[in-house]
């Protein structure tokens, strides 16, 4: 029986922890939350590329590999509710996604021309 593949789309996930995230990780490790993270996501049937660390106005930085929006809509919504991580979403693109989109040809007037 042949398995269907699933293509999943690259976002790059920035995010902040609040006070209460900061009070967690000090009982926990980096290490800990690093791997609850990959859990997540793979959960939705992603994948992790790389996770970073940083100071100042973002915390983390994350390129993750899911199979559509919902699951990023999902992801966002449970880890928003936690009120420990406040973080934005990016989709990525690779460069044969972006020649395609370059080939697309419009029937449009823009206003005023």
């Amino acid at each position: 029986m042949a398995t269907k593949e699933v293509s999943l789309t690259k976002y790059l996930l920035i995010g902040q922890y609040t006070a209460s995230g900061a009070a967690g990780l000090l009982k926990e490790n980096y290490s800990q939350r690093t791997r609850a993270a990959e859990g997540l996501i793979a959960s939705l049937g992603g994948t992790t590329d790389a996770i970073y660390y940083s100071y100042g106005e973002n915390d983390y930085y994350a390129i993750v590999n899911l199979p559509d929006d919902e699951s990023v809509v999902c992801a966002h919504l449970n880890v928003l509710a936690s009120g420990t991580i406040r973080f934005r979403t990016i989709r990525l693109f690779e460069p044969a996604e972006l020649d395609r989109a370059c080939e697309l040809r419009l029937k449009w007037t823009p206003p005023g021309g």
